[in-house]
């Protein structure tokens, strides 16, 4: 019985060790003015996740920005990262060119309402 509870144990130990996310990097866009700075972190999942890459969009004060966090934007599933321009200090676009499987989203309304964020989605026709 104990033999048992300890392999039990050990097996439990080694399979959740190797199953939660790896950070694979963060790119930084800031604005024009310098005030803001967008950050895009790369996820990669654990094997028993359905989506391998996830991206997390974050929008921050600059100063305080953090990397490899869960995006305060958006957060989708895609290999792709997006891409970030400025069309001026307070005009932020997001564009994504594919979404694997999901996405969800603030848009950081109550954190920056001075700034309009448009996000565009573009789906690939699968034939």
């Amino acid at each position: 019985m104990v033999a048992r509870l300890l392999f039990v144990t050990i097996w439990l130990a080694l399979s959740v060790s190797g199953c939660g996310p790896q950070w694979q990097g963060s790119s930084k866009v800031p604005s024009p003015d310098g005030k803001c700075v967008v950050v895009v972190s790369r996820e990669l999942q654990a094997a028993n996740d359905p989506e391998s890459w996830w991206q997390h969009v974050s929008l921050y004060r600059t100063g305080e920005e953090k990397e490899n966090q869960i995006g305060n934007l958006l957060v989708f599933s895609s290999e792709k990262a997006p891409r970030i321009t400025w069309e001026g200090p307070r005009d932020l676009f997001i564009e994504i060119d594919d979404i694997d499987y999901s996405i969800r989203g603030t848009l950081g309304r109550r954190a920056f309402p001075e700034i309009s964020i448009t996000t565009t989605i573009k789906r690939p026709t699968r034939n």
